[in-house]
């Protein structure tokens, strides 16, 4: 057994040593062969490093890399002859190794030829091999030998060794070379001719002044996104520039047809627009520069209402929001889209007004502005209104979307209010042309009793036979437009002429101010607007004149008289030559504003109680106003449902109960409406519990299936809503006659708006806005006209010079 466990530990102890002189017999006859590869390896380390490559020239470096890679290539052949050692090679080598004498490691591999374990032979041969195996118990491999003295009888390898130590460390200096200075095979040039300029352009939207990269020893920059990334390179053959994500380290190409090394033109430009953070690196043979561009992400504009939209009397429609953004918003407007259609499949044959939004000193801040919308045959819909703002990199933002009533112009007679509403109908669905045509013929059956005129009669007349005969869209939109000069003629000729010349003026001015016109423009287009408002404060003085001669409509006693119009008018005119438009757009919005509510309260001089009991007025007549146009729109739905059953179609019940709860609603609201007016001391009429009475018979006779008779009662029912309405504008006009306006206005100077018209502070207006009175414009341009002269000078220092231009570009 203990002989058994020897010979076991013997084995392991050969395997062990046998190995290990494989190895090392391996590595000296590898080494012998490729010793001259790794001279020639580090030959060309020494070289490089020494910036022996850097210096020389295009073919001399081409044929020096060459001789190099030869002699590397060639220096591998030696391995052609390398062979791994045999079993018999290792154990000669372990016997010389060890001094051991009669070959003990083959003796254990070695066998009889006939083997008999009976037999005396194979038990000497046995002792033979124990005897032997004691001798390896304490083998030993030696150390490496690798003999390069055979091969590199000269100690060349000493020298390369050298050199190549002393290379590494002169690498690290500033005249050490690299590594890959070998394969950059760019064209040598003088280094002191090349300028490279690098700079970054953000967009002109950001008002952010260019930076440039090159001034200064910054490498940190933190850029606008969508700037423009420049780097000029004059007289720099072979320079490389590179720019890289910093998020992902993909590479980010130039619009030079994708190049990143500068060839021999005399001047090289690449660009590229940032739309992330990048390393940008700009490297020739000897020189290294590196940036790095955080980009600042561009955020989206906001818009929001500061107050619900509003309606003005006039039928303008009053807008106040804010904007906000972190470079200045660029354009913002109103997006309009109806609520819902009258029926579906409805064909608008208008699109949605456009209104512009005006836009506060440095794209940001609270706005307010008027625009007439009542000329647009969409109004009096009801549509869906969003404001939506949009910076310099075309990023919108929206508010939040309110659902109102477009406002509508209000006519007094009833039936240019009828003429208004089917041009309304006829303008939100080119499929109404049949309904459209019923009603016309309605109000042409009994002319007498709403057309005192022939001319409005034929004009209706020629309607009705032109809408008949429309069939295409352009044919209906004729008709659309005639239906609105046929209600304006029936109302109001001359003065809806001057009211719409007024308007033009207003836009074309206000056109001109916001696109910034030169100044001769602005002089016509001033003119035009001073006869303009003469002519319309001419014709309101003459129609007050016809209405009441017991009125007193002096201009003079209000707050707008026509000398604060005209000194307005030329604050208007001096704030466009001084450069100041937006205060002038702002400032002719006023006046437009002031001129609407002048048209509605004729001769009120602004007594606060006045103004109070008109509001409580207006509010009830607008509900008033309500109440009819949504009967009539019952009973139109009411007649259409008539048609649909005498054609044999199929009528929803759920739209049966949808009329019957609106007529129900509606009987309900005029209820409460009644109280109210009776709480402010205006007695309802019987016309009032009429219409209730109608209305409920109407809400009856569509619970039974009887739309004829409820068609009648929902008739009867507008008509005394309309005696009614007639009835509380009376007596309406007859209190406002009798309270009138004994204040005069007060000894300050007021604007329109019955503001102080001063810049004090302690002298603001309702709104907290002071107005800039004319010597502040003066004492403005003076200053302007002082900074232009001392520009102008030739002696002059660089310091002031920057401040005066500064201050130029501020004004």
């Amino acid at each position: 057994m203990r002989n058994e466990n020897i010979k076991s530990f013997v084995k392991i102890k050969l395997l062990y040593a046998r190995v290990l002189m494989w190895s090392i017999l391996s590595f000296e006859r590898i080494w012998i062969r490729l010793l001259p590869f790794f001279l020639v390896l580090s030959l060309f380390c020494s070289l490089s490093w020494l910036g022996i490559f850097g210096i020389l020239g295009y073919w001399l470096h081409l044929l020096l890399l060459g001789i190099m890679l030869f002699l590397a290539a060639g220096s591998l052949f030696f391995l052609i002859h390398f062979r791994f050692p045999t079993t018999r090679e290792v154990n000669q080598r372990l016997e010389q190794a060890n001094g051991l004498k009669n070959q003990p490691l083959s003796v254990q591999t070695d066998r009889l030829c006939l083997e008999n374990d009976e037999d005396f032979s194979a038990f000497v041969w046995r002792e033979h091999q124990r005897r032997m195996a004691e001798q390896l118990y304490s083998l030993k491999t030696g150390f490496i030998y690798p003999n390069s003295a055979t091969c590199d009888p000269l100690a060349l390898r000493a020298l390369c060794a050298l050199l190549f130590v002393c290379a590494f460390s002169f690498s690290f200096g500033s005249l050490g070379g690299h590594l890959a200075d070998a394969f950059d095979l760019r064209p040598l040039v003088d280094e002191t001719s090349i300028r490279i300029d690098a700079w970054v352009t953000p967009p002109a939207y950001t008002g952010v002044a260019p930076l440039y990269l090159t001034q200064g020893e910054a490498t940190q920059f933190a850029v606008p996104e969508g700037s423009n990334v420049v780097v000029r390179v004059v007289n720099g053959a072979g320079v490389t520039v590179k720019a890289n994500s910093e998020e992902d380290a993909q590479e980010i190409l130039f619009s030079k047809k994708n190049e990143k090394i500068a060839l021999n033109d005399p001047i090289v430009q690449f660009e590229t627009r940032l739309e992330r953070s990048m390393n940008l690196e700009v490297s020739s043979r000897h020189k290294k520069q590196q940036w790095h561009l955080q980009m600042i992400k561009d955020q989206v504009p906001t818009i929001r209402w500061l107050e619900k939209p509003g309606r003005i009397l006039t039928g303008s429609l009053e807008l106040q929001y804010e904007l906000d953004d972190d470079y200045g918003v660029t354009k913002a407007f109103v997006e309009i889209k109806p609520f819902c259609n009258q029926r579906k499949g409805a064909s608008s044959l208008y699109k949605a007004p456009e209104i512009k939004l005006l836009l506060p000193r440095g794209g940001k801040g609270k706005m307010r502005m008027v625009q007439d919308v009542s000329a647009h045959p969409w109004a009096g819909s009801e549509v869906k209104i969003t404001l939506v703002a949009e910076d310099g990199a075309g990023q919108k933002g929206r508010s939040k979307t309110f659902v109102m009533t477009l406002p509508q112009r209000v006519f007094s007679n009833p039936v240019a209010r009828a003429v208004s509403e089917l041009r309304r109908l006829l303008a939100l669905d080119a499929l109404a042309q049949e309904r459209v045509l019923d009603m016309l013929s309605a109000l042409l059956v009994r002319p007498e009793d709403g057309l005192k005129n022939i001319t409005h009669f034929l004009a209706l007349q020629s309607a009705w036979t032109r809408l008949s005969m429309a069939e295409t869209e352009d044919d209906l939109r004729n008709v659309v437009d005639y239906l609105w000069q046929i209600a304006l003629g029936i109302e109001d000729n001359q003065l809806e002429s001057v009211q719409k010349n007024l308007k033009q003026a207003q836009a074309a001015l206000r056109d001109a101010l916001r696109y910034g016109a030169p100044d001769t423009e602005i002089e016509r287009l001033m003119a035009d607007l001073r006869q303009a408002m003469d002519d319309y404060i001419h014709a309101l003085a003459e129609k007050a004149q016809d209405k009441s001669k017991s009125s007193n409509h002096n201009l003079s006693r209000s707050n707008l008289s026509e000398d604060s119009l005209e000194k307005k008018l030329d604050l208007i005119e001096e704030m466009a030559k001084t450069g100041s438009s937006v205060a002038a757009e702002q400032l002719l919005a006023e006046i437009e504003q002031t001129l609407d509510h002048l048209q509605v309260q004729k001769g009120n001089q602004g007594s606060k109680q006045n103004q109070s009991q008109s509001a409580q007025m207006k509010e009830k007549m607008d509900k008033l106003g309500d109440l009819m146009r949504r009967q009539q729109e019952i009973l139109n739905e009411t007649h259409q449902l008539e048609m649909e059953q005498r054609r044999g179609e199929n009528v929803p019940e759920k739209q049966k109960k949808s009329l019957q709860k609106r007529q129900s609603e509606l009987q309900s609201e005029l209820s409460t409406l009644e109280k109210e007016l009776l709480e402010q001391g205006f007695e309802p009429s019987d016309a009032f519990k009429k219409a209730e009475e109608k209305m409920n018979s109407a809400e009856d006779a569509l619970e039974h299936g009887n739309n004829q008779k409820s068609i009648q009662n929902q008739s009867d029912a507008l008509e005394s809503l309309r005696q009614g309405a007639q009835n509380v504008l009376e007596k309406m006009r007859e209190i406002l006659k009798e309270s009138g306006d004994s204040q005069n206005a007060t000894r300050d100077p007021k604007d329109p708006l019955g503001r102080s018209l001063s810049s004090k502070p302690d002298q603001e207006g309702q709104e907290g806005i002071a107005l800039p009175q004319e010597s502040d414009q003066m004492h403005a341009r003076r200053i302007l006209e002082e900074i232009r002269k001392r520009l102008s000078k030739e002696h002059i220092l660089e310091e002031e010079k920057n401040y005066l231009e500064r201050l130029l570009h501020f004004h």
